[in-house]
């Protein structure tokens, strides 16, 4: 099978080599330095056990229209990074192509093939102009959710995926059990990629964001690690409020979760020191998701009339740092006093 990951970073390019040892002809949409490594010495991962693995069988494209029209596309970069690749997009389809969109928070195709009163509405904290959807067809999307930690440590090589707690969910928007979502998970399965079909990906994706939207920005404007977050008190406590907002605006769109507050609180608190990768991507310099996290959260919350002043104003200043980071040119990153080297711990997806 053809498949192309667009967006070969962390999770995209896990997934990237998994699928290409497996024996499907890969292609990676990557820049930089990532894209020279992979293209020079091909992509490796380096696994739980220390070892590093490569593969030669990864193309590195730095375009789409280099990679052509593919059986399957995995959109694996951040949200606030699609709108400036979407009209590139296209030049990936075949006639049926389908798409698996992996991004966290609540996703631009959210309300297509929802039904009821916000049927086809257009998000615009994640679909600037409607950039997105105009070049990515709603129908084409398998909504997908990555659980567990990943990252980056040096150009060309990827960390993470091996773990009992690293899965894919794949779920068709409209909750059918479709031919193509059961194709799908089983070219993920084969390759050891745990990706169970769900009935309803949409609520899967609000139970992560229940977490996200309220500990990635905490933990970066904070330089805090989610157990930090989880024991620290007054934290918790913001943690709780943050966490009660997003729930109450999943309830106005009909969704429910399957644990209370505090279960899912101790779930994230109980990862101990490792950090969210949102405030990996405040210590390396990165642009930070906070739109799809948070701001979306927000923008669904006014239109059911559901007030979040507590994530509108986490939104705020976590847009506030992202602009300065932005204008300024800097990574903002904590330093021991004693002059040792910063913490190295992996984020969480």
């Amino acid at each position: 099978m053809r498949i192309c990951v667009a967006g070969a970073g962390a999770v995209g390019g896990v997934l990237a080599f998994r699928l290409a040892e497996a024996g499907h002809d890969v292609s990676v949409i990557a820049r930089g330095a990532h894209l020279a490594a992979i293209r020079r010495d091909g992509l490796g991962h380096l696994g739980s056990d220390g070892v590093l693995r490569r593969t030669a069988g990864v193309r590195a494209v730095e375009r789409a229209g280099d990679a052509g029209a593919q059986d399957l596309v995995v959109l694996a970069m951040k949200a606030h990074q699609i709108p400036a690749i979407a009209p590139d997009l296209p030049a990936l389809f075949a006639d049926e192509t389908p798409v698996v969109a992996l991004q966290n928070g609540i996703p631009w195709w959210y309300f297509q093939g929802h039904g009821g009163g916000l049927e086809g509405t257009r998000l615009e904290t994640v679909d600037p102009d409607g950039i997105v959807s105009r070049h990515i067809d709603a129908r084409r999307v398998v909504g997908s959710v990555a659980w567990g930690a990943y990252d980056v440590p040096q150009p060309g090589v990827v960390r993470g995926g091996d773990t009992p707690r690293d899965r894919f969910p794949l779920g068709e928007p409209d909750g059918t059990a479709s031919e193509r979502v059961a194709a799908i998970a089983r070219v993920f399965e084969d390759a050891g990629i745990r990706a169970p079909v769900l009935p309803d990906i949409r609520a899967e994706k609000w139970f992560k964001a229940w977490g996200n939207a309220a500990l990635n920005p905490v933990g970066a404007l904070a330089h805090a690690s989610l157990g930090q977050m989880h024991d620290f008190p007054p934290a918790n406590v913001l943690a709780r409020d943050l966490m009660a907002e997003v729930e109450a605006v999943a309830r106005s769109v009909g969704v429910t979760f399957p644990v209370s507050l505090g279960e899912r609180l101790a779930s994230s608190g109980a990862l101990g020191a490792a950090r969210t990768s949102t405030h990996q991507d405040v210590e390396a310099g990165r642009r930070l998701e906070v739109d799809a996290l948070v701001g979306v959260v927000g923008e669904i919350g006014r239109l059911t009339g559901t007030p979040t002043p507590k994530l509108d104003a986490l939104h705020a200043c976590c847009l506030l740092l992202d602009h300065v980071m932005a204008t300024g040119g800097v990574r903002i990153a904590t330093l021991p006093l004693d002059g040792t080297a910063p913490p190295t711990d992996r984020p969480t997806r």
